[in-house]
């Protein structure tokens, strides 16, 4: 019971940092609109992720070609570059480093991952496959590396 009270106070403190931090990132012009590009893609990933499966057309050639694991890749990559875009508009030096990219690269492949479970769980027609995690795992790791080049001042 102690444990609660005493983690409600902290939750609360870096809850309201993250707030402000956003807010100031917003102030700026150039952050708000990378924001809203990196909002709007991750609002886009998710609801084509929660499509139903009977709602896609079915295409022969596109199974030749892989193509849905070409559109994750795609996405995975572009989600990754949009949020480094974003973070690169801070001033601190030490948000534009490399362990930042790592970490959008990482949380956009563990969202991938928890994407495939709700398409298995709660998303008619769809399924849990392995190669679409690959697949976004391929597309933000390319984006890590677009993000570095672009975004990191050498």
């Amino acid at each position: 019971m102690t444990g609660a009270l005493f983690g409600a106070p902290f939750y609360f403190k870096h809850s309201f940092r993250l707030v402000l931090y956003i807010a100031t990132m917003l102030s700026h012009k150039n952050s708000r609109i990378s924001f809203l590009v990196a909002i709007s893609l991750l609002l886009l990933i998710t609801i084509l992720l929660c499509t139903p499966g009977a709602k896609f057309p079915k295409v022969g050639w596109q199974d030749k070609i892989w193509f849905d694991k070409w559109v994750h890749v795609v996405l995975f990559m572009a989600l990754v570059v949009s949020w480094g875009w974003f973070y690169s508009g801070k001033k601190e030096q030490s948000t534009n480093s490399k362990k930042t990219f790592i970490t959008i690269a990482v949380v956009s492949l563990l969202y991938g991952i928890v994407m495939e479970l709700v398409q298995e769980q709660f998303i008619p027609n769809r399924s849990f496959e392995i190669p679409d995690i690959i697949s976004d795992g391929v597309g933000a790791v390319l984006g890590y590396f677009i993000a570095v080049r672009k975004y990191i001042k050498k």
